[in-house]
């Protein structure tokens, strides 16, 4: 045959003037038989005015529209609306001449079902002449169904999309991934296990075995203890320590599982800074039980000693009386006052066995809140930080440096559990060197101190304090945490500060809390250090003085030696008298001498009553146990001075006259 055979196509319907459409090259039943028997393919062709001219079996089961239906129809039946305009102008430009784009190639489109679905095929297109022309009697294509192969690379697309984010997963997560072959050689490791152990990018530990991340005596742990589980039951997990390139060891935890190549899938964390921070944690908790422990025995203790200092109180001032009556040997009463001395201080030794004597000396303030602050670093929360503003040449401070660190890690603990747990949060220590000027008001705990003195602030942005709170948070067994807080924290940080002759000040609004210390840069003089003052020089002559103690022998010689200054002592056995004796004839009374340690009210409970009778009246608190009070900042101004009746015939006659106006109207100091 030649290119320009006319061809008679089965099944096709008369075109024009009853003529056969022409196909070129191939012979015209040969062809049917072929396309209608032995393709799956659809064979359609149309001609020039787009009207369909052949519809093999195929084409019908491909588009869903039978040959009878198809035939004569427009070739816009399979072709999807949107593509119809582009299909027509296609034609119309071939028709005119111009190069067919599409003929002699395999392109994929959309075809149109006859239910309306679209259908992806791969086109091949071949367009036939009018005999001894160039010009286009009509077009026919071969078209086969991809879906499925469409499908199949969709899914592949996916999937490649799929094991790319997992990949981006892998590499960003802070955990370390490894995979051995067969023989333990890593054939796979993520970033962040190759930086856990020193090497600076996965390829560099590719290729190597994994025992070279471990020392020889961890490698043959994990291969008797973890191998076994792992081919036993497929996995294993527990805690292991690699080493890294510069030789330091690094503490992990590690998760081996079988993998399919007959490896090792490897899974590991450092928690070096966990376990470390694990470990602090539990010290400082061991810290505070045996603190709560020691403040249960102190309670329990307390009453005991008040009892036994009572008893002291009454033999040394008796011993007083004696001396100063001059009715007894004077070496005679030295001994006895100086045995209860003795004998009180080897009580307080007994009975409080944590109290240890303070080695005050020349401490660098800036090293220890450094220290301070990285040990609170490690047991903040992800998105807390703390932030210290020091100078950068030493600060010498006169302390205890033990009692200044517990001073600043208690503050800082509490300032850490009150950042949000949710959000962010930061810890603020910072210094200056003060000033007197620099506070208004009295400090919450302590005396400002006298001299040149350290500011040192903790500040955080927490949830602050509760007013309602405020005022007791320095009190014993007094917490904002809960169940979690013991309430000593405070208690112990106010009774270390004012040892030391400090004074704290504190603000608090819901925007945070700020703890200002200040601290005696030169060392202080001690009490002890101060010569006694003779007790001649105090004269209470035409004072009127109400004395309250539930203790008679104790009451009886605070009016002998208050007398024997020259006042008028009203003595009384309860406290509820001594309101009564208020109420009755309260401008008699110059000043009020009352115990700490009393039935039915104490002595804060007392001065408070006391205050809403009689509100200039100057109290004085006596107690037996006056250098262990820790009472409020609050509780401590309702009293014009606090003293102890250790040696109450020099300290009680003194305390009250510094009370009181002189004859000129000053205070007697």
């Amino acid at each position: 045959m030649t290119l320009q055979q006319r061809i008679s196509l089965p099944g096709a319907r008369s075109l024009t003037d009853g003529a056969s459409i022409a196909l070129v090259g191939l012979d015209a039943e040969m062809l049917s038989h072929l396309i209608a028997e032995t393709t799956r393919d659809a064979f359609v062709a149309v001609d020039r005015e787009n009207r369909i001219a052949y519809w093999n079996h195929g084409a019908e089961a491909m588009f869903g529209w039978t040959r009878a239906e198809a035939i004569g129809q427009s070739l816009h039946l399979i072709i999807p609306p949107a593509m119809r305009e582009a299909h027509v102008a296609g034609m119309d430009r071939v028709m005119k001449g111009g190069e067919p784009r599409l003929v002699g190639k395999a392109v994929e489109v959309t075809a149109l079902r006859k239910e309306g679905e679209p259908l992806p095929v791969e086109l091949s297109l071949t367009m036939w002449t009018e005999p001894g022309t160039d010009i286009p009697a009509g077009f026919a294509a071969i078209m086969r169904d991809i879906s499925a192969r469409k499908a199949l690379e969709d899914e592949r697309n996916a999937y490649a999309l799929r094991l790319e984010e997992q990949m981006q997963a892998i590499e960003a997560t802070n955990d370390g991934i490894a995979i051995t072959d067969a023989e333990g050689h890593f054939i796979f490791m993520n970033t962040a296990h190759a930086r856990l152990f020193g090497y600076a990018s996965a390829k560099d530990a590719i290729g190597l075995h994994w025992s070279r991340l471990y020392d020889a005596n961890e490698a043959e742990r994990i291969v008797t203890e973890a191998m076994p589980a792992v081919g036993a039951q497929g996995s294993w997990r527990g805690h292991a320590f690699g080493r890294h390139r510069d030789g330091h060891l690094i503490e992990q935890e590690v998760t081996l599982s079988a993998g399919a190549n007959g490896g090792i899938v490897c899974t590991t964390r450092d928690i070096g800074e966990r376990q470390r921070a694990l470990r602090e944690r539990i010290r400082t908790r061991e810290q505070l039980l045996i603190a709560e422990r020691q403040e249960m025995i102190g309670r329990v203790v307390s009453g005991m000693a008040h009892d036994f200092n009572n008893l002291m109180a009454v033999i040394t001032a008796s011993a007083a009386a004696l001396e100063q009556d001059g009715g007894a040997d004077n070496a005679q009463v030295h001994r006895i006052q100086s045995a209860a001395n003795a004998a009180g201080k080897l009580l307080r030794k007994i009975l409080r066995p944590e109290r240890r004597v303070s080695e005050h000396q020349s401490v660098d303030l800036s090293r220890v809140v450094r220290e301070v602050a990285e040990l609170i670093e490690v047991s903040l929360r992800p998105g807390h930080s703390v932030t210290v503003e020091l100078p950068d040449e030493p600060i010498a401070i006169d302390a205890d440096e033990s009692e200044f660190m517990q001073v600043l890690m208690n503050l800082c603990t509490n300032a850490r559990d009150a950042l949000s747990p949710d959000g962010p949060g930061q810890i603020l220590l910072s210094y200056r060197e003060g000033s007197s000027g620099d506070f208004d008001g009295a400090p919450a705990v302590g005396v400002m101190p006298s001299g040149r003195f350290a500011v040192v602030r903790v500040e955080d942005d927490g949830s602050g304090i509760a007013p309602d709170v405020l005022d007791r948070i320095f009190d014993p067994f007094v917490s904002r945490k809960k169940d979690s807080g013991t309430g000593l924290g405070l208690s112990v940080v106010s009774k270390l500060v004012t040892e030391a002759g400090g004074a704290i000040y504190v603000r608090s609004s819901t925007a945070g809390c700020c703890f200002d210390i200040a601290w005696p840069i030169e060392r202080r003089s001690t009490p002890d250090a101060q010569p006694e003052a003779p007790v001649d020089h105090i004269s209470l002559a035409g004072r009127a003085i109400l004395s309250i103690d539930d203790n008679p022998a104790l009451l009886d010689l605070i009016a002998l030696h208050l007398e024997r200054a020259g006042a008028e002592v009203c003595p009384c056995l309860s406290p509820a008298d001594g309101l009564d004796v208020l109420r009755d004839r309260g401008a008699r009374w110059d000043a009020i001498v009352v115990d700490f340690d009393m039935p039915q009210m104490n002595g804060v409970e007392f001065a408070t009553a006391a205050r809403q009778l009689r509100p200039e009246i100057p109290i004085v608190l006596c107690s037996a146990v006056a250098e262990d009070l820790v009472i409020s900042a609050a509780a401590r101004k309702m009293f014009a001075a606090i003293t102890s009746k250790t040696n109450l015939h020099l300290h009680l006659p003194r305390a009250v006259a510094s009370v009181l106006p002189g004859p000129d109207g000053e205070d007697q100091k």
